[in-house]
């Protein structure tokens, strides 16, 4: 059975490797990767939903288990 929490740390690893081949390429070609604007900002995006979630989870644990998280409560009042 494969461990998620292991999958998404491999899958994070690979995110941070692509995202730094990629400004690497958009110092060689600009241009090129400009044309992929909106594909990158949806990517961005989906980055951050999923970000959210998974901070979404860790509370609802975090709360099941007692643990009194204010930095839930900052986050909403910023809209983080």
């Amino acid at each position: 059975m494969r461990d998620p929490l292991e999958e998404l740390e491999a899958a994070g690893r690979m995110l941070v490797l692509e995202a730094k081949a990629l400004r690497d390429l958009k110092a060689q070609a600009p241009k090129a990767l400009g044309e992929q604007r909106r594909k990158l900002l949806e990517a961005a995006d989906a980055a951050r939903t999923l970000v959210s979630e998974l901070y979404a989870l860790e509370v609802a644990l975090r709360r099941s288990l007692g643990e009194d998280n204010s930095a839930e409560a900052l986050r909403r009042e910023l809209s983080l």
